[in-house]
């Protein structure tokens, strides 16, 4: 029931995780302390309200420009001193930004594949004026990319950082696939994207630059455990 999505455009986020711990990822506005260029440390004027993988990215809009702070360390929820790196500008006190999902493509799903080695089982249960179809896929997963970005933007640092991570310390990072909702099943009423998302590493990592601050970046990003699935059938 929920293949005749198959072919339309996907889109892939990912974030990083705090070292052994599984969860989604939230985002966060966090009141920070005023800070100078090269400080190793910002400082939260009140406790995290969530946890801060290393490798995360902060925003914030200086003067109409866009700056990204980047975290150096991990920080537990409840936590005030945020290590970052290579900060070079002055921080004003007030408001960074934290946004969890960092895109890595947008693509057809045509151009990557979902494989498991376990089974999927599918599920279409009548429920009340809709369907609902979800799939269970347990066992190990990957989905390998091939994709552009710019570089030292969230999604490059997670990527490159998050791969070198794991060999020396077992990293994992979340992933989002989402398809998005096609015109056919809008006409239906439903408005909620149908969704993949689990616990991923990143592996197979390789970049090269085609073009000034531009890489294109191949790798492969491994699941760990079950995919959770949500879709439009829930509306």
């Amino acid at each position: 029931m929920g293949r005749f999505i198959n072919g339309t455009t996907v889109d892939i986020s990912i974030a990083p995780l705090v070292l052994c711990k599984r969860y989604v990822p939230t985002d966060q506005t966090i009141a920070v302390a005023a800070a100078t260029a090269n400080d190793p440390t910002i400082t939260a004027t009140a406790p995290l309200t969530a946890d801060l993988a290393k490798f995360s990215t902060l925003t914030v809009d200086i003067s109409g420009v866009t700056r990204y702070i980047y975290v150096d360390a991990d920080v537990l929820a409840g936590g005030t001193n945020i290590p970052v790196k290579g900060m070079n500008f002055d921080l004003p006190a007030g408001n960074v930004e934290f946004i969890a999902k960092q895109p890595i493509a947008n693509t057809t799903e045509a151009s990557f594949e979902l494989t498991a080695n376990a089974q999927e089982f599918y599920f279409l249960n009548n429920q009340a004026s809709s369907f609902k179809d979800e799939t269970t896929v347990t066992g190990e997963w990957s989905v390998p990319i091939t994709t552009n970005l710019q570089l030292e933007t969230p999604a490059q640092n997670i990527l490159g950082n998050a791969s070198v991570d794991l060999i020396l310390n077992d990293r994992e990072c979340y992933m989002w696939l989402e398809y998005i909702t096609s015109a056919c099943v809008s006409s239906l009423g439903f408005t909620g994207k149908t969704t993949r998302e689990g616990v991923i590493c990143v592996m197979e990592y390789s970049e090269s630059a085609p073009g000034d601050n531009i890489v294109t970046i191949s790798a492969t990003l491994s699941g760990r455990g079950a995919v959770t699935t949500s879709n439009f059938y829930d509306n």
